[in-house]
């Protein structure tokens, strides 16, 4: 609901692209109405600007939410794909279908494909960048380097939780061999700004809103904080019933 109320308020023939949401990144909500727009030429869809026409007729609207639902589909065998090549790089090809197996069987996989959401296009683009990181850990090149900052930037850029990604770039700083210290040093650095250019450039009004327009950004991101914070304490005080009944 929140990426198609974040689509309406846009109005790009006044140049208004600013979706005034900003835990779903500009990555995923651009990306969502991309494909409406395809869906639209392609006459799967109606796009209309008259709310009405869809209260009249929800089936209409109904299907944005396939549409939607179809990247998250997409995505998620992108990221079957993923832990795949991971499974294959660390066991085996034995290792890599069991990986990808026991990754299809998972309730919040399988959740996750069929919503109209970001995490798991940002989790398909986190397990390639451990991909990339196994691969730079391996060879030390730069485009692997590269490759790393371009997963890890979109992964941030469809959802903030994908900022996980730069953990990759902590764990090859740890485990670096002393000859290659400095230079993987020098590569997680340039790793980091292609994220951080990829990031801003999927999301330029979050960027822009904390540099010009902060109070509109301390609004939508306060509001988000609450919201998170009341399903925070809702699963803390279910854990602790839990452990009650246990």
């Amino acid at each position: 609901m929140i990426t198609f109320q974040a689509l309406q308020r846009m109005n790009p023939r006044a140049g208004d692209f600013d979706p005034r949401l900003y835990q779903y990144g500009g990555a995923y909500i651009y990306g969502v109405g991309a494909a409406l727009g395809a869906a639209s030429a392609l006459g799967a869809i109606e796009l209309t600007s008259d709310a009405g026409r869809y209260l009249a007729n929800p089936d209409a609207f109904g299907r944005f939410y396939v549409v939607a639902r179809g990247l998250s589909l997409l995505m998620g065998a992108v990221a079957l794909a993923g832990v795949y090549e991971l499974g294959r790089r660390t066991a085996g090809r034995a290792g890599g279908w069991a990986g990808l197996i026991a990754a299809a069987t998972m309730p919040v996989l399988i959740s996750g494909m069929l919503e109209a959401k970001p995490h798991v296009p940002s989790a398909a683009m986190l397990a390639w960048a451990a991909v990339f990181a196994l691969d730079y850990h391996a060879g030390g090149r730069r485009r692997d380097a590269l490759k790393l900052g371009l997963a890890g930037g979109l992964a941030a850029g469809l959802v903030l939780t994908g900022v996980a990604a730069a953990l990759y770039g902590l764990a090859l700083l740890v485990a670096a061999p002393a000859a290659r210290r400095q230079q993987t040093a020098r590569h997680v650095i340039l790793s980091g700004a292609v994220a951080v250019l990829l990031y801003a450039a999927t999301n330029p009004f979050l960027v822009y809103n904390a540099l010009c327009e902060r109070g509109a950004l301390a609004s939508n991101m306060g509001n988000s904080l609450a919201m998170y914070a009341e399903q925070v304490r809702r699963a803390g005080e279910g854990t602790v019933r839990v452990a009650q009944l246990a």
